[in-house]
């Protein structure tokens, strides 16, 4: 297994990764969506994040699969990664690809947690998605994957969310320096913001 940076190219895979790793998210949102339809958007999705500037480490097995991701936006290293017309491309893609009953599920979403967020930190940086696929997991791959990410953030102050019952999660960002500062609750649950600081 080898850890290098992803790129545009491996959302796909990227995205295969995360709806084995967050079936609960797939199906709180997608449920309607066939297998194809959920990954053609998710990986569109992903693009976005990409050419918005966001950045991967992924782990790569000998043929050439994507067996873990971690993605992640630093707003001093991101800028000079927007593509523009890249953005301005695939945004029809994206829209053709997600219902106005999902928009409008994923928005309801979103005004939950911003109502019910406590506690505030000012971050630069967002670690946005981390996952390992099943097979890999208890392995260290995460830990490297994110350890990675951070080495190009360290003077910065990066920010993520966990679920409040992924333990395993949560244990491991401590371990890196990760610290709560704060909670949410969405409509599949609560939520802890956690903080590094440089």
């Amino acid at each position: 297994m080898k850890i290098i940076k992803g790129s545009v190219y491996d959302c796909r895979q990227i995205a295969q990764v995360y709806s084995e790793a967050f079936p609960e998210s797939v199906d709180l949102f997608f449920k309607s969506k066939s297998k194809t339809q959920l990954l053609d958007l998710l990986e569109h999705s992903f693009m976005l994040i990409f050419f918005w500037g966001g950045q991967a480490f992924i782990a790569q097995n000998e043929a050439g699969e994507v067996k873990g991701y971690c993605l992640y936006i630093s707003k001093y290293l991101s800028r000079e990664k927007r593509n523009y017309k890249a953005l301005i491309r695939i945004i029809p893609r994206f829209v053709g690809k997600i219902s106005l009953k999902e928009i409008s599920l994923l928005l309801r979403n979103k005004l939950v947690l911003v109502k019910t967020r406590k506690g505030k930190h000012r971050t630069s940086a967002q670690i946005v998605s981390i996952a390992v696929v099943s097979s890999e997991q208890g392995k260290g791959l995460g830990r490297t994957l994110l350890e990675s990410a951070l080495t190009q953030m360290d003077k910065e102050t990066v920010g993520l969310n966990v679920r409040a019952q992924n333990i395993n999660a949560r244990s491991l960002y401590e371990k890196v320096g990760f610290r709560k500062f704060g909670s949410s609750t969405d409509l599949s649950g609560k939520w802890i913001s956690m903080v590094k600081k440089p």
